[in-house]
């Protein structure tokens, strides 16, 4: 996504207000009675310290007002923000005159402050602070509004001004990690010419690895079958060693995903295991990858050939809410077509009869079923 530039609201100026601190209420309190008690009481050494301490007030709620002065202010933010990820996050600011007082920035967003910069010393012209912002969950989300606050110069008040700087941003939905090894060899995987496998009048079985071209070796991991175990190297080196296939050429594979057949408390963990599945198979290159979304305005892209389909489908992710459910027509009726993954907690037919291709079901709403899936929430643990 480009870069995005929110310019503030039509007016001119930033609203301005100012509150006494709690030190500054303490005072206001001890003035009160300094000078009740000493024009009541006839002690002019009171009432003169009273009239003192007031007149500090006075000063600490006029000058930030004075002092402080913005014009333009505006937001940016480069690039698409990702849920549960940190953000780079971009602040102009334009003192009309310099500022060489203390003073705060506060970047507003959807669930409480963002971001603070404590800011010392400013010179008039365009001044640049940048932070991090993260984002909670998936969805639009605004950012903003900008506030700067002042207690000069004796901290009994607090000046704040509203900078007006807001923009609204599409956050993609969190990611997390799947070991695409054991994914992988679930899925019962099929040339696209099936002539290229008759033997005499028999169909021959697919082999998972028959097709797949050797091309490192690796150490054992968690999830790798022992039939790819090289027990010579594992000798040699003490270790158990595995054999690494590159991916076939014609492996193909479609990917179907309507929300609503998870359950409510699952739905934001398939929309995760979604987002991370297309995004890590784009990445990777394992093969020809078809998506099919249902939805009120349904996605189907009959190939994830390149970025500008990746973001696609991932601001389909990120802006899905519950609605009326329409399957995309595209794809739906070829006789025979690659495997179908459909990400469900619902109970589905082992086959897809309109299609006639195998379908494996992803339940997210089943830990047993998901032993290659590790969500961004469990990263760290």
């Amino acid at each position: 996504m480009s870069l995005s530039e929110i310019r503030p609201a039509a007016s001119p100026r930033p609203s301005r207000s100012i509150t006494l601190s709690f030190e500054g209420t303490v005072w206001f309190i001890a003035v009160f009675l300094l000078l009740t008690v000493g024009i009541s009481k006839n002690i002019n050494l009171l009432s003169l310290l009273g009239c003192m301490m007031a007149c500090l007030l006075g000063l600490n709620l006029l000058l930030p007002l004075l002092r402080v002065h913005f014009g333009e202010s505006s937001i940016r933010i480069q690039g698409t923000p990702v849920a549960g990820i940190r953000h780079p996050v971009e602040i102009l600011l334009r003192p009309k005159i310099g500022l060489a007082q203390y003073f705060q920035v506060t970047l507003e967003g959807p669930w409480g402050p963002a971001t603070l910069w404590s800011v010392v010393g400013l010179k008039p012209g365009p001044v640049f602070l940048h932070g991090m912002w993260m984002p909670q969950k998936r969805g639009l989300a605004k950012l903003g509004p900008l506030f700067a606050y002042s207690r000069y110069p004796f901290g009994l008040a607090t000046a704040s001004l509203d900078l007006r700087g807001t923009t609204t941003t599409l956050v993609h939905p969190a990611t997390g990690s799947i070991h695409w090894e054991v994914l992988l060899r679930r899925i019962p995987w099929q040339p696209r010419d099936r002539r290229d496998n008759v033997v005499g009048n028999r169909l021959s079985k697919h082999k998972p690895h028959a097709r797949e071209e050797f091309h490192a070796m690796r150490g054992f991991r968690p999830g790798d079958s022992p039939r790819l175990i090289h027990w010579r190297t594992t000798a040699r080196r003490g270790y158990l060693i595995v054999r690494e296939f590159e991916d076939p050429p014609d492996r193909e594979l479609v990917l179907e995903f309507d929300p609503l057949e998870t359950v409510e408390k699952d739905r934001e963990q398939a929309i995760s295991f979604v987002a991370t599945f297309i995004h890590g198979w784009f990445q990777q290159g394992h093969g020809r990858l078809a998506l099919r979304f249902a939805a009120e305005t349904p996605l189907y892209l009959a190939c994830l050939s390149d970025a500008g389909g990746l973001n696609r489908a991932l601001d389909w992710l990120a802006s899905w809410s519950a609605g009326p459910v329409h399957w995309p027509s595209g794809g739906h009726k070829a006789l025979e077509g690659p495997p179908v993954l459909r990400v469900s907690s619902q109970a589905l037919n082992a086959t897809d009869k309109s299609r006639r291709s195998a379908l494996i079901v992803v339940d997210v709403g089943d830990p047993n079923n998901l032993d290659f899936w590790r969500p961004v929430w469990e990263e760290g643990k």
